[in-house]
């Protein structure tokens, strides 16, 4: 299975307009897709990512409603069908190694 990044994996499944932001230990923003706008959030960052990084993505009415629609979890098995596994590699700015 090959790797692949957030930012492409979004692409590979149809996001467009995909804004991230580097947080404590993880990545969240903003993408859309079909004219509708979307909330996402990963996992932390230092656990293990062997199996692919949990990804929650929720509906959004703006690119300021980090509350949304329902927590649903389609990234990893979406990729999976596609061949690929998503890793986050972490940044020197990510903090509190394990």
């Amino acid at each position: 299975m090959k790797t692949v990044g957030l930012k492409k994996a979004f692409t590979l499944m149809g996001y467009k307009n995909i804004e991230i932001h580097r947080g404590y230990n993880y990545r969240s923003g903003f993408m859309e897709k079909d004219g509708q706008l979307f909330y996402f959030m990963t996992g932390d960052l230092r656990h293990n990512q062997n199996d692919g990084l949990t990804v929650l993505v929720r509906t959004a009415k703006d690119r300021n409603d980090y509350i949304g629609g329902p927590n649903t979890y389609p990234v990893k098995d979406a990729l999976a069908k596609l061949g690929y596994k998503l890793v986050v590699p972490r940044l020197k700015c990510d903090y509190n190694s394990l």
